[in-house]
């Protein structure tokens, strides 16, 4: 007699291994569906740009300017986000350890390698560049301008130079967007060139330098020429009155970069004599004759400034190189998400209205892959590591 309790009480073995291997894909299916969700719905928040300087600058612009067709490629928000501070790297090192997902990038400059040898040497820096960063795309290639107060009597960095080597006596201060800038290694390998002392400012970037440019009167900090004694007769002052004014005035100079330390970005009140950006947030200044452009760090003249000699031509070619602002991502960051970032940038900067834009700027719109990006700033360390250790900046 068949026990039926016993035939009916639960399925047959087939059947009970057929519904074990359902209920593993269906748990597996469970498992894998968030992460394909995930890929598919990248980006699902608005994408951030950082850009380590200031407002106003180049890289600033080209970062605002790449930014909405690639939002538009991508389908969420491109926010552009100024960190300024430390040559470029503070913004760089934020980009360097946020989370690999895509979601965050830094527009670097031509600045970035000379930082970064900068803060190696000095042991300050807080992130690896060659596995911290991966390079996206370069976005645009644009010559770094070397330039001075438009009432300047140098007419180009010789002259500039020859100044400054006849006024011994003088105090002369050249700026930069920040400590390991290109403009600041610039200006400790020109000293030593010229073998003539120049006082270092740092800002917090290019767009607060220019404007100091633009109100500096080129006047070096020895202060009025002629003799105490002529002064003291035609203003009817005590000698030893002219005297103490004098010394204030040479002395002046070093209580500003003293106080500078303590506060910040304080003003100079028009005492910078030379500095520098790249062109396209200089080249209107220039035109307008707000400016004097003393030379082109370039290969090449610009067309848009066709009487400015390059630094090679005047002797200076050992720092010459071309600049660029470009896209980096955080290593470890997925290749497929790479790989449309890198699209969404370069086809950001074939946009004809980009395009027009940058050109008019004296930019050279450029779209890269990634791999160009890592091996430029690999090249351009190598380049001037010698060179940093020589200065042995900090």
């Amino acid at each position: 007699m068949t026990d039926r309790r016993h035939a009916t009480s639960g399925p047959a073995p087939a059947r009970r291994d057929a519904l074990k291997l359902l209920g593993v894909a269906a748990a597996s299916a469970a498992l894998l569906s968030p992460l394909r969700a995930f890929g598919q719905a990248w980006p699902s928040k608005p994408i951030k740009i950082i850009v380590p300087f200031a407002p106003g600058g180049t890289t600033d612009l080209i970062a605002r300017l790449i930014g909405t067709p690639m939002a538009q490629t991508l389908g969420q928000p491109v926010i552009v986000e100024n960190r300024p501070g430390v040559g470029g790297l503070l913004g760089v090192e934020a980009a360097a350890k946020a989370p690999s997902d895509g979601d965050t990038l830094v527009m670097a400059n031509i600045s970035l390698p000379f930082a970064i040898l900068t803060a190696q040497r000095a042991q300050r820096l807080n992130f690896d560049p060659a596995t911290d960063l991966r390079g996206v795309s370069i976005a645009a290639n644009v010559p770094m301008v070397i330039t001075a107060p438009a009432a300047s009597p140098a007419k180009d960095l010789r002259e500039f130079a020859a100044l400054v080597q006849r006024e011994s006596g003088s105090h002369f201060v050249y700026g930069s967007p920040g400590v390991g800038s290109y403009l600041h290694v610039f200006g400790e390998w020109l000293q030593q060139e010229i073998k003539a002392p120049l006082t270092h400012v740092p800002f917090k970037g290019a767009a607060p330098l220019k404007q100091e440019l633009r109100v500096s009167r080129h006047r070096s900090s020895v202060g009025l020429r002629w003799p105490s004694k002529r002064i003291a007769a035609l203003h009817r002052l005590p000698i030893r009155s002219v005297l103490a004014a004098r010394c204030a005035l040479r002395y002046a100079p070093m209580a500003a970069r003293s106080l500078r330390h303590l506060i910040g970005d304080a003003t100079l009140a028009g005492r910078v004599h030379l500095g520098g950006d790249q062109l396209s947030t200089s080249l209107a200044d220039i035109q307008a004759g707000k400016l004097r452009a003393l030379a082109i760090a370039a290969e090449q003249r610009s067309a848009l400034l066709p009487s400015v000699p390059t630094l090679r031509e005047q002797g200076f070619g050992g720092i010459d190189i071309e600049g660029w602002n470009g896209l980096l991502a955080p290593s470890g960051t997925p290749a497929d998400i790479l790989s449309r970032l890198q699209a969404a940038a370069a086809g950001a900067v074939r946009d004809p209205q980009v395009q027009q834009r940058l050109q008019t700027l004296g930019a050279e719109p450029v779209g890269s892959d990634a791999q160009s990006l890592d091996g430029l700033l690999q090249q351009q360390r190598a380049r001037f590591l010698p060179m940093v250790a020589q200065l042995k900046l900090e």
